[in-house]
């Protein structure tokens, strides 16, 4: 039985005191194997280390040496230069795979500096760095866990400065999104509305598309149109279909005469102020409503020169050169344009800039009575106060005065010099 007992002994596993000498006995031999001039060094160590851990074992009791397995890993490990190897490329790739785990879940950027400069970076970092204005940010979904969103649906919250005015359904469904304030707004075509929830609701009497919504699709019971280019008293904005996802300037291009080609790719709405029993009104009209009353070429002209000046009073007020108020401008777009073509149905001669050359040609029929230039000048007063809905020059703030007397200063340089007599 003696045998037995001391077989099983034996077929123990080895105490760990002694597993840590048979290491530095492989990783000796390891060396010793490819001894060189770099490691003469440490092969003496090793020999140091060894002999020193042999008079500690032979030190120790057996019950202090199988104390010491708590401390170790069971795993016998392959021996040999391979083991050394895969021992050293294990512990150097534990460091960079530790960084990078810190770069991804510390928002504050961890300890290691040079990860700030890496992928992932804060949200007040990509803000102070961005192009884009203060409107789309503003507009930007963000998230207490995750931060700012890469994309927000357009509408989603609300933008500072844009509101929906109108909206269109049929070959193109969008709405008219007025940028900035009245007096000197911007308008534009898009696919979203500002608020979003004006989607739901679409209000009837906005839908401009619907012929019921505009004057200038009435008929008379001869079938021609009740309210002509006489009715005419005003364009107080173009919206139109831009190039892009945002909003700029270059989306002028889109209208120019001079390049368009297929009116069909440029929806279009004029904002006209109508004669209506002598009130005035507006109401969103389409680009043939013009076209039918003062031609093709003019009327197309017109829209571009009033979409061209609405663009510069709304850069105005942004740099704070136009005072930007919540009421519609004074003073119309391109009224040239539509002083031509009123004066023309009202059957008004006199010279106007856009004629080329003055008509010479003596008239049998007697000549309209010359007004002078302060009965003009009443007649501009009492237009220009029926458009404000006021009743009387002194009643206007001192904003709108000095905005009527540089309008009537306009005006006054197209009139002959003989009407000043």
């Amino acid at each position: 039985m003696a045998p037995v007992s001391k077989s099983k002994s034996s077929s123990k596993s080895e105490p760990s005191g002694n597993r840590r000498r048979q290491k530095m006995q492989r990783a000796l031999h390891a060396m010793e194997q490819k001894k060189n001039a770099d490691n003469e060094d440490k092969i003496v160590q090793l020999h140091d280390m060894l002999q020193k851990k042999d008079e500690e074992l032979a030190a120790l009791t057996k019950q202090q040496l199988d104390s010491l397995d708590v401390d170790m890993d069971d795993l016998d490990e392959p021996e040999g230069e391979k083991d050394a190897e895969e021992s050293k490329d294990r512990k150097s790739t534990k460091k960079p795979k530790k960084a990078i785990v810190r770069s991804i879940e510390n928002p504050d950027g961890g300890e290691d500096s040079e990860d700030n400069g890496g992928l992932f970076v804060s949200d007040h970092e990509t803000d102070s760095d961005s192009d884009s204005d203060s409107d789309s940010n503003s507009a930007a979904f963000s998230d207490a866990e995750y931060g700012k969103a890469l994309y927000t649906f357009p509408g989603t919250k609300p933008v500072k400065d844009v509101k929906t005015v109108g909206w269109s359904g049929g070959r193109f469904t969008g709405y008219i999104n007025m940028y900035g304030k009245k007096s000197a707004a911007r308008y534009r075509l898009g696919r979203f509305a500002f608020p979003a929830d004006y989607e739901d609701s679409q209000p009837k009497h906005e839908k401009v598309s619907n012929p019921n919504n505009r004057y200038g699709d009435e008929l008379l019971d001869n079938g021609k149109f009740k309210y002509t280019k006489r009715h005419i008293r005003g364009i107080f904005g173009v919206a139109w279909k831009g190039s892009g996802v945002g909003v700029s300037r270059d989306d002028l291009d889109c209208i120019n005469p001079d390049i368009v080609q297929n009116w069909r790719n440029s929806p279009t709405y004029v904002l006209i102020a109508w004669d209506i029993d002598g009130e005035i009104k507006k109401t969103w009209e389409t680009r043939a409503c013009l076209r039918d009353r003062w031609g093709k070429k003019d009327a197309d002209i017109a829209i571009y020169e009033a979409a061209v000046e609405a663009e510069g009073r709304y850069m105005e007020a942004k740099i704070g050169k136009r005072l930007a108020k919540s009421r519609s401008p004074s003073v119309g777009l391109a009224q040239g344009h539509v002083r031509k073509h009123r004066e023309k149905s009202l059957g008004i001669k006199r010279s106007s800039p856009f004629r080329s050359t003055p008509t010479t040609r003596a008239s049998k029929s007697p000549q309209p009575e010359t007004k002078t230039l302060e009965e003009l000048r009443e007649e501009f007063l009492n237009d220009y106060l029926e458009l404000l809905g006021a009743e009387d020059f002194a009643d206007l703030p001192w904003s709108e005065k000095r905005e009527c007397m540089a309008a009537w200063r306009e005006e006054k340089s197209l009139y002959p010099a003989g009407a000043a007599m």
